[in-house]
């Protein structure tokens, strides 16, 4: 039950952020001068902040159907560490609106953990091996913990 609220609410929040990067039905709150200068430099490029749109789009659709969720947020944990970063360093006055995207993307990511351990079990898999033969090299034992 809680799964699913946090996937409809941070998919409503991306579905909107991101179209409103396009249509802009509603303004900017105020934000630093440094937090402009950051949004400048980003427009001025001519693609971050369309392309930022369209995946916040795209994974706000995909976080409404269980079955694209453990992708979508895979795909946003860059987002979603980049927007709390944003928001902690150059916005703190909207620091709640990052915090919670963050948040709910990382319980979400969390509960589907699942769908990762393969991509963990191979970094891990790999330094207990490189660690395994530091060990031997040296003739000291090792203590594996799983």
């Amino acid at each position: 039950m809680i799964l699913t609220i946090s996937r409809i609410v941070l998919g409503a929040i991306l579905l909107l952020t991101g179209s409103n990067k396009f249509f802009g039905f509603f303004s900017m709150p105020a934000m630093s001068p440094d937090g402009m200068q950051f949004l400048g430099a980003l427009a001025e490029t001519g693609y971050m902040i369309p392309m930022i749109a369209i995946v916040e789009v795209l994974c706000g659709l995909m976080l409404f159907s269980k079955a694209t969720t453990p992708l979508a947020a895979l795909l946003l944990a860059p987002l979603t560490v980049n927007i709390l970063a944003f928001h902690l360093f150059l916005a703190p006055t909207t620091l709640l609106l990052g915090g919670l995207v963050f948040l709910l993307n990382l319980y979400i990511g969390g509960k589907h953990f699942s769908y990762y351990r393969s991509i963990f079990a191979k970094i891990f898999t790999e330094r207990v091996l490189i660690t395994e033969k530091k060990a031997q090299a040296t003739n000291r034992p090792v203590a594996v913990v799983n």
